[in-house]
């Protein structure tokens, strides 16, 4: 899921700046926050787990031939 790599990237960058270096318990939770991370989706926020979910759900349309169309959120840091 590539389109989502800069959300995780945003995070390591940010625990990097904090010389964070172990995957501790405070480490997993932010990125555990990131499920619940609000971002933009076309004319709605909506939190990036739910993202995901149309997503997946638009490249399985495109592989059954029902849709042509893929569904990604605005990246905005």
């Amino acid at each position: 899921m590539e389109p989502y790599r800069p959300f995780v990237d945003h995070v390591v960058f940010q625990l990097s700046l904090q010389k964070k270096k172990n995957l501790d318990k405070e480490t997993k939770h932010k990125f555990m926050e990131l499920y619940y991370t609000e971002v933009p989706f076309g004319e709605q926020r909506v939190q990036l787990g739910t993202c995901l979910t149309y997503t997946t759900a638009s490249v399985v349309k495109i592989f059954h031939g029902r849709n042509q169309e893929h569904f990604i959120p605005e990246v905005i840091m």
